[in-house]
């Protein structure tokens, strides 16, 4: 099983700092479920050389799972994965720069409700 570990930087969001590794490590349970299918195991926050990561060991995961995307191509993933994706205009406001190089964004999707 192949191990790998994000990197987090807390300090490029001053107002969540505190709590950015446990950011990380929801928002990729969250990913885990919906998109990944289960297959990340051993989730963990550690600290490596005293930088902050959140680690995780996974199988079968690829370029295209691992892969940094734009935003319109993870809508796409979300929705062939049968999320609704929420796009109204508070949903687009979360983008924000965090370093010369970095922007951040966030997006929301849910899973459609059941009618019967």
């Amino acid at each position: 099983m192949t191990r790998y570990a994000l990197l987090i930087l807390p300090a490029a969001n001053r107002v969540y700092a505190q709590a950015s590794v446990r950011l990380t490590r929801a928002e990729l349970e969250v990913l885990d479920g919906a998109v990944l299918g289960g297959r990340v195991r051993d989730l963990e926050e550690t600290a490596i050389g005293g930088v902050p990561y959140v680690a995780f060991s996974a199988d079968g995961l690829g370029d295209r799972d691992t892969a940094v995307a734009r935003r319109d191509q993870l809508i796409a993933v979300m929705a062939s994965n049968g999320l609704q994706v929420l796009d109204g205009d508070a949903y687009l406001q979360f983008q924000h720069r965090v370093d010369q190089a970095i922007v951040r964004d966030l997006l929301v999707a849910r899973k459609p409700l059941m009618t019967s």
